[in-house]
């Protein structure tokens, strides 16, 4: 996933997860600094429109939030990495291979419990 779209992500769950609304919240961030904010934040957050989202944005976003921008920017490489980690781990082999033998005709325990 783009990491513009990952920091798109984390502001949204932050504004969601403290019961704050996106309009008074990007109206109040963005006051005097972007015309139409609730629309701006609409088309940034469309999956369909993404619209970018810039650092000043960004920044005045999060120092609005109280978060700093290197933390926000810090979750995002963190998810970015995990979601990179998760990609390019390998598909199990079918069940029939995973399973191990017990004893191997090759090994053979020692005659009389004596060690070799």
């Amino acid at each position: 996933m783009q990491f513009e779209r990952i920091l798109v992500e984390i502001f949204t769950e932050i504004i969601e997860g403290r019961g704050l609304k996106h309009d008074p919240t990007v109206n109040a961030a963005w006051k005097g600094h972007r015309k139409s904010p609730g629309r701006a934040w609409q088309a940034i957050r469309s999956a369909k429109t993404s619209q970018r989202l810039t650092i000043s944005d960004a920044h005045s976003l999060a120092n609005y939030l109280g978060v700093s921008m290197a933390t926000i920017c810090g979750m995002a490489e963190g998810r970015e990495i995990s979601d990179a980690a998760y990609r390019i781990v390998e598909p199990l082999p079918p069940k029939e291979q995973l399973a191990i033998p017990l004893a191997s005709p090759e090994i053979q325990p020692p005659e009389n419990g004596a060690a070799n």
